[in-house]
């Protein structure tokens, strides 16, 4: 980066990926034989890449142009935004939540409005056990089961690893293997 209008142009840069859909108030006024005065509003991010565009195409020209230093702000700017979009990417890349499984696999499930029909494995239910675990396996929900039942599927491998849980009180899905030693 080089100076001010270097750090400015990060901003810009920064501002582009952070805050992208917002409006762009401008006011402009002509004074040439008449006098006209308004405002208008364009996306944030068809203004900063216009004005990425243009520093771009002007740094481009400095470099084949016969005099000498003439891009080196333009490029300044370049250089400044791109380690801005940089920076920016590098902090929303450290800082994102862990993907959930289940959406990662494109579905959104709300499991308390779910009752699937369950397959032949309900009947296998001691009847003291009451079936409160959900399953997904990427694909599908079934349930509910007891606890019995998704180790019983886990033991015959109808289930795969992979899949996830959940029942009434849990907050997230879970990996179904925590189930297969344990008791609820």
């Amino acid at each position: 980066m080089g100076g001010a209008s270097g750090a400015i142009s990060a901003c810009m840069g920064m501002y582009l990926l952070l805050h992208a859909g917002v409006e762009i108030e401008f006011k402009y006024f002509v004074w040439l034989f008449y006098f006209k005065a308004g405002e208008f509003e364009i996306p944030a991010w068809v203004a900063i890449v216009f004005y990425f565009l243009r520093d771009l195409l002007f740094a481009i020209l400095g470099m084949f142009s016969s005099h000498t230093g003439g891009g080196v702000a333009f490029g300044a700017h370049v250089g400044g935004f791109l380690g801005g979009l940089g920076l920016i990417s590098l902090y929303k890349w450290k800082t994102r939540p862990p993907p959930d499984p289940v959406e990662a696999a494109g579905h959104i499930l709300d499991p308390a409005k779910v009752l699937a029909a369950t397959p032949q494995y309900q009947s296998a239910a001691t009847p003291a056990e009451t079936p409160t675990i959900f399953l997904h396996d990427g694909a599908a929900q079934t349930g509910p089961f007891t606890l019995s039942q998704v180790q019983g599927m886990l033991q015959h491998g109808t289930v795969s690893p992979q899949a996830v849980y959940w029942s009434e009180g849990m907050e997230q899905w879970q990996a179904v293997t925590d189930l297969s030693a344990t008791s609820m």
